[in-house]
């Protein structure tokens, strides 16, 4: 199997707002589900207004107890004002913790149910796809593909698209909101929003790069286990299991580097965004208390300045999230829409319907099996059969099994035929010639295929015996792989 990149091309792409393509393709497969994302908007928006709702009221709470203390007005009358303060912010509290209820649901069923159609139809696709497809293209990435890339889509639209609702009105809202207070105060408070966002958006692109390339480690490790556990039998033969174990260690070891450089990213950068909100707050605290010592704000103003802070704390933090989200949106979208979007190699018409099979015979007519392009098959028309490799278990006192080269009577009115048995192992046997020759590979032990193997060419008889073997390249200490459907006598 050849690499994957020589069939489909990774989407490694590394700015923030480039290729976003595939992230408007899945907000077109949300609108499938247009009353549940219209509930997942709405409530995102009235779950942002009634928590910037808060600010307000705990600031009103602070003037009336100062007015309680200063003895300005009835003790009685204050009392209810607080009592109702009291009871609004909780209302304002409870309706705010029901919509984010209401938002996050309805948001992960539309998300999920982007994700469900896109497996759906990834896994329609790959089934879909020629075997030529599958001969070139490694297992393991098609199942990180439509493992993880599927699930990094369905996340991102609660995470990344509905959250950025909330951030949009919740920072432009209530901005809004300190303007109109004190524009001073609204400066001196939101000063650490431009050095949070600009270090949370760069943390966040790194990680992404750093999740991209564990990603795709984390396929190269699937596809070692996959073909390790495929051809356990031959690792145990030639005692190989040292080998597969450091080139498992190898790929784990990468993985665990981008493993530690996230944490290595999120932990000085969080750091940084930390000092800068704890730095604004003082800093919003020393301005504010000079304007009340002026008389220009009241306590219950500078409270309210307070409360937002402390509000917009996580939202700030959480924009670089939602620029990730949606990069990596952008990223696994892409590499999912690469397989989607690819033509079969074989197409039904536009009119085709499903085919029904009641009585009838199976019958080959024009058609081949072959390595790729290049007329190498292994179905031999002339003489009704295909050619393929098997392991021989039959022999009881044999250490392993035996390797045949063998003729299968498509018909199945004849026993298999073997062909050649010459060798320890035979791999990737062909037709050439017009059905003229037949090529294959052999290593014996205690040879890898990749340490050394040779390439025989014998031509085929009339009654589709073997001829004469000539060995065309090769040897003990020469392994030969991907060229042997050239071979010609």
């Amino acid at each position: 199997m050849g690499s994957a990149g020589s069939v489909i091309r990774p989407a490694d792409r590394t700015t923030t707002w480039a290729g976003f393509g595939p992230v408007l393709r899945v907000l077109r497969m949300a609108l499938a589900h247009p009353v549940r994302l219209t509930v997942a908007v709405t409530a995102t928006v009235a779950a942002a207004v009634f928590q910037l709702l808060l600010p307000q009221y705990v600031g009103d709470v602070v003037d009336t107890v100062n007015v309680i203390l200063a003895g300005a007005t009835d003790p009685s009358a204050a009392k209810r004002q607080l009592v109702q303060l009291a009871a609004l912010i909780l209302g304002a509290s409870v309706v705010r913790g029901l919509m984010m209820m209401v938002h996050t649901q309805q948001a992960e069923i539309v998300g999920q149910s982007v994700g469900y159609r896109l497996r759906m139809d990834y896994y329609d696709k790959v089934q879909r796809l020629s075997y030529g497809f599958h001969d070139r293209v490694h297992t393991g990435e098609l199942i990180t593909r439509g493992m993880l890339d599927v699930e990094s889509v369905a996340n991102s639209f609660n995470r990344g698209m509905i959250k950025a609702v909330w951030l949009v009105v919740l920072l432009g809202w209530g901005t809004w909101l300190l303007l109109s207070t004190d524009p001073l105060l609204t400066l001196a408070a939101m000063s650490f929003a431009p050095v949070v966002a600009w270090r949370a958006t760069v943390a966040r692109m790194r990680l992404r790069v750093a999740w991209l390339r564990l990603q795709q480690c984390l396929a190269r490790l699937t596809k070692v286990m996959e073909e390790n556990l495929g051809g356990i039998r031959v690792v145990r033969a030639f005692a190989a299991r040292e080998h597969e174990v450091g080139k498992f260690d190898t790929v784990s070891e990468q993985a665990k580097r981008y493993t530690d450089r996230t944490i290595n990213i999120r932990v000085r950068d969080v750091s940084l965004m930390t000092l800068a909100y704890y730095s604004a707050m003082a800093l919003m605290l020393w301005v504010g208390g000079t304007r009340v010592l002026a008389g220009h704000l009241t306590v219950g103003d500078v409270t309210e300045f307070l409360v937002f802070m402390l509000i917009l704390q996580m939202p700030i933090r959480q924009l670089g999230m939602v620029v990730s989200a949606l990069s990596r949106a952008s990223t696994s979208g892409g590499r999912l829409f690469e397989i989607l979007d690819l033509d079969p190699d074989i197409r039904d018409r536009p009119d085709a319907h499903d085919l029904e099979i009641r009585e009838g015979v199976l019958r080959f007519d024009s058609v081949s099996f072959s390595y790729g392009g290049d007329g190498s098959k292994v179905l031999d028309e002339g003489h009704s059969r295909i050619i393929c490799i098997r392991e021989n278990h039959s022999d009881p006192d044999e250490d392993h099994p035996l390797s045949e080269i063998v003729s299968l009577d498509i018909e199945g009115l004849r026993d298999p035929l073997v062909l050649l048995a010459d060798n320890d192992f035979h791999s990737s046997p062909c037709i050439r010639r017009d059905g003229k020759q037949l090529a294959w590979l052999t290593w014996d032990h205690p040879n890898m295929p990749w340490d050394g193997t040779e390439l025989w060419a014998a031509p085929l008889t009339k009654d589709g015996a073997l001829g004469q073997p000539v060995l065309v390249a090769g040897g003990v200490d020469e392994a030969v792989i991907d060229d042997h459907h050239g071979a010609e006598l």
